[in-house]
């Protein structure tokens, strides 16, 4: 009977798990009041490491402005590290592209209540890239810095989407 009940426990917490990661993922639409532009994003949500489903330690959100329906920003974050983030790199089903960080600087930023150091820029890449996230059987990514190298992860893993994915898919979405 015990294991029964710690079963049923462990069923419902990752059915809660889950429904708490989409509702992460999900697009807020903001509508400025000084012009009226309308933005989308969402919150940022992890990635996995390139050979567990444990998280990187890099998250991914998107970001958009509404009638802009070419492209969008993927912000990268770097959890609990502050460094240069300078170019993301994927491998979509063995194809190679390597993505432009945003002009701005790299964003140095502490997590609220764990004072976690993060560092964010973001890449601009094609919304029909992220589009096609949703049809790929992978996609890996590297992230490279200027000082300390790369970190390495997947997105999406034999055709089972992160939570990052599903974060940038639902930005692109909102956009059309």
């Amino acid at each position: 009977m015990k294991i029964k009940l710690i079963c049923l426990t462990v069923l419902l917490l990752s059915g809660c798990q889950t429904k708490y990661e989409n509702s992460l993922a999900s697009a807020k639409h903001t509508v400025s009041e000084f012009d009226g532009s309308t933005t989308i994003n969402s919150r940022i949500s992890q990635s996995w490491s390139k050979n567990s489903w444990m998280n990187a330690g890099v998250g991914f959100n998107g970001f958009a402005t509404k009638g802009n329906f070419n492209f969008m920003v993927a912000e990268v974050t770097f959890i609990n590290s502050i460094t240069n983030l300078s170019k993301l790199h994927l491998n979509i089903d063995g194809v190679f592209t390597e993505y432009e960080p945003v002009s701005t600087q790299t964003k140095v930023t502490f997590g609220a209540a764990t004072k976690t150091p993060m560092s964010t820029r973001g890449f601009i890449i094609p919304v029909s890239t992220v589009t096609k996230i949703k049809e790929v059987k992978f996609i890996r990514y590297r992230v490279t810095t200027l000082s300390d190298g790369s970190r390495e992860g997947e997105l999406v893993r034999d055709g089972k989407l992160s939570p990052a994915a599903k974060s940038l898919i639902n930005v692109a979405e909102a956009i059309q």
